[in-house]
């Protein structure tokens, strides 16, 4: 090889190596907004609380109006319900994917009592399990 295809050739990979990390992440985040995505429309189909009826819940909650809403998606161990006083115990045996249960979570703003209201809302609870004003 000549040394000027040498120098192409190592000025295109110290371009490209670079561009490809800053990239990558960007890539790697879309995909899996799409797969978490389908696993809230599927939990939704399977009896999981829509995003409409969250919305009615909370607003009936504070007794005021939605002013902004997401949601995302919540994995815990099958039957490992946070409780007050409750410790994981080290060396305890490990969670497969089976033993997982996934929750739709929606985390809605709502406008009540010339406040801007936070409150969350649980999916497979159909339950408001927070309620403040956010800082």
């Amino acid at each position: 090889m000549c040394r000027r295809t040498l120098r192409t050739v190592f000025v295109a990979t110290l371009v490209a190596v670079p561009a490809g990390l800053l990239v990558w992440p960007v890539l790697a985040e879309g995909s899996d907004d799409a797969g978490q995505a389908r696993e809230i429309v599927k939990l939704i189909e399977q009896g999981q609380l829509a995003l409409p009826q969250a919305v009615e819940l909370a607003e009936k909650h504070v007794r005021g109006r939605a002013i902004g809403v997401s949601c995302n998606l919540q994995r815990a161990a099958a039957g490992d319900e946070k409780k007050p006083g409750d410790e994981k115990k080290p060396g305890g045996p490990s969670q497969d994917a089976a033993a997982m249960t996934s929750r739709v979570m929606y985390s809605i703003q709502c406008f009540a009592k010339d406040k801007v209201q936070a409150v969350t809302v649980d999916g497979l609870s159909r339950q408001v399990t927070d309620g403040k004003q956010p800082k």
